[in-house]
């Protein structure tokens, strides 16, 4: 017996299997040995290790105050809605690829918000003009700390001269570049990629942060999100109070309103309460405003662990936030509608006795020569119209009906009537300024600031206003437009680079350029 146990010995030792097995036996030991270290002899450290790491504490937004009139009625509530939002949640091998992915998913989200007819928000200080041009809808110190944030400067006064008067052209391309927004996508879509990629950065440090790109969307927004998940990284639908106003037409002036909190808003909210963060809701004007600390209410917090890539595996802990106060107002919402539609109403009866059908403006008393009536030329009214986008050209343009094509042949007989008479005025022989119709001073002025020098064609810096020529045209008004520009190619004040590539031999072929850039623009 002790004979074959020997010899199986032996022939296992004499196998090829034996330094398999002493390489199993090895692992196995090393392996032991490794969990004995990490489990019993470093355990603690490790674990706590773990909790510094991934343990993060959000905060839970609180419900905003009601507002009521002095008799109790309801002014100003909150309703539950959904809102599309979207985190920084995604990994990426390189910067370059990060700004594709997410630029690619706002962009796709965006195309989701507005095909089921809901809107994105953004309240990038950027927009789109009738013209199809960028401007700035901030100005003044609002604008500036705009800039200041946007180049990362400390203070307002620490901006370059380049940078203070940046047009809203420069700024978009700055931003543009940045955050490598592909100018594949339609310019308002690029704009508002823009300004969530602006609020990300302002809070990368913490990745699970969510911010909002559009409030109250339909159910048909919620679905086609939700179906599409899997491919829209970060984005996500979550439940949250829009602010709502009851018969907001009669107390919109008194209750203001709310929207994201600005970085100069939140210096000073943040001077009087340590719990305001970038994307937070707040008080804008009126009510709303003067009393925003006690509307807000008291934010809640939950601890969560996250991720390597900032996304909530569990929630420890939650505790609850604290709605805010409720407003009573000593006005009456009652008398307020009554006395609302009987100004209206007065002014309605003054406003349809004062227009007329002619062109006069202003009568006079023949004896004392002193101002006698003031009237409203039906025109004034109709271009009052057309201006504050109450009646839309383009709907005008699109609708079916007789009236409606009538008018807009009507309209496009004299638009063609009106640009022949103004390339008239650059072409053939010109009328000095002063001596245009009102009419026309009005186009030929359009083209000299709002084409011309707003966009940087005419460069003011190196123009010279004692110059004669350009004090004939600006003071006396005893030149054209024609003359001034063709004067301005010879003392280099027109920026041709912004025009074309091309280098011309001859100032007619320069002028046909500056032309050309008019008629089409």
């Amino acid at each position: 017996m002790i004979r074959e146990i020997f010899e199986y010995i032996l022939s296992f030792l004499k196998s090829r299997l034996l330094p398999l097995v002493l390489v199993f036996i090895l692992l196995f030991v090393t392996i032991l040995v490794r969990l004995f270290s990490l489990q019993i002899v470093n355990g603690d450290v490790y674990a706590q290790s773990v909790t510094d790491s991934q343990e993060k504490t959000m905060s839970v937004p609180a419900t905003r105050g009601r507002i009521f009139d002095r008799n109790g009625n309801l002014l100003a509530y909150n309703d539950l809605a959904f809102s599309v939002k979207i985190s920084d949640s995604g990994t990426y091998t390189s910067n370059k690829v990060k700004n594709q992915s997410i630029n690619e998913v706002i962009n796709r989200t965006i195309d989701i918000i507005e095909e089921n007819g809901d809107s994105v928000t953004n309240d990038l200080p950027i927009a789109i003009n009738l013209d199809g041009h960028l401007e700035f809808t901030e100005s003044d110190n609002a604008l500036l700390r705009f800039l200041r944030d946007i180049y990362g400067a400390q203070t307002i006064s620490a901006l370059k001269d380049e940078q203070r008067n940046a047009t809203a052209d420069a700024v978009y391309e700055y931003l543009r570049d940045r955050y490598e927004v592909s100018q594949d996508y339609p310019l308002a879509h690029q704009l508002e990629i823009i300004n969530l990629r602006r609020h990300m950065a302002a809070n990368s440090y913490s990745r699970y942060m969510t911010f909002t790109i559009a409030y109250e969307v339909s159910d048909a927004t919620v679905a086609a999100i939700l179906e599409k998940s899997r491919d829209l990284v970060g984005v996500s639908v979550e439940e949250e109070y829009i602010r709502k106003y009851v018969d907001s037409v009669y107390t919109s002036h008194i209750l203001g309103y709310t929207g994201n909190v600005s970085s100069s808003e939140l210096e000073e909210l943040q001077a009087q309460n340590e719990q305001y963060e970038s994307n937070d809701t707040v008080g804008k004007s009126g009510i709303e405003q003067a009393l925003e600390l006690e509307l807000q209410g008291t934010k809640g917090s939950k601890k969560v662990y996250v991720d390597s890539v900032g996304r909530i595996t569990e929630v420890v802990d939650n505790t609850q936030p604290q709605t805010g106060h409720d407003v009573y107002l000593t006005i009456d919402s009652q008398l307020q509608k009554d006395v609302y539609n009987a100004i209206e109403d007065e002014l309605v009866e003054i406003l349809l006795s004062k227009i007329t059908a002619g062109d006069t403006t202003i009568t006079y008393n023949s004896n004392t020569g002193s101002v006698e009536d003031i009237f409203i030329p039906i025109k004034s009214v109709y271009f009052a119209l057309i201006d504050n986008n109450i009646v839309s050209i383009k709907k005008i343009a699109q609708s079916d009906s007789s009236i409606a094509q009538g008018i807009q042949s009507k309209f496009e007989t004299r638009q063609d009537s009106v640009i022949s008479s103004v390339m008239n005025e650059l072409t053939d022989s010109p009328t000095a300024y002063g001596q245009l119709s009102d009419e026309m001073k009005v186009y030929i002025y359009y083209i000299y600031k709002n084409v011309l020098v707003d966009n940087g064609i005419i460069n003011t810096d190196n123009m010279d206003t004692n110059d004669s020529v350009y004090v004939n045209w600006d003071e006396n008004e005893s030149i054209s437009l024609k003359e001034l520009l063709t004067y301005a190619l010879t003392k280099n004040w027109i920026d041709m680079d912004k025009l074309t590539a091309e280098k011309y031999s001859s100032l007619q072929e320069a002028y046909d350029s500056l032309l050309e850039y008019i008629s089409n623009y």
